[in-house]
């Protein structure tokens, strides 16, 4: 099925023509649940430190002071898998 969504800024009706309007055409795509990546892109502050054996507050300090890197999303913290291999050589 193919849309066409009008662009910001324009004026008029719902469909716009398409002669004078600028218009963007849209694809829907079934991607299924089985399309979707799967692969996990980060670990949890405490479940980083585990991996090398550090406690939950353990964890949490060292990713406060630098030594474990994480990256922030809204209220939480997460710890990059690559980046965390690369640094301490750690497997899943």
């Amino acid at each position: 099925m193919t849309d066409k969504i009008a662009l910001p800024g324009q004026q008029g009706s719902a469909a716009p023509n398409t002669e004078t309007d600028a218009c963007v055409e849209v694809q829907e795509v079934d991607e299924g649940p089985d399309n979707r990546s799967k692969q996990k892109w980060a670990f949890s502050v405490p479940e980083a430190g585990e991996k090398i054996g550090l406690g939950r507050s353990a964890s949490y300090g060292a990713a406060r002071r630098g030594e474990i890197p994480t990256v922030k999303i809204g209220n939480r913290q997460f710890v990059p898998i690559a980046i965390f291999k690369r640094m301490f050589g750690v497997e899943d």
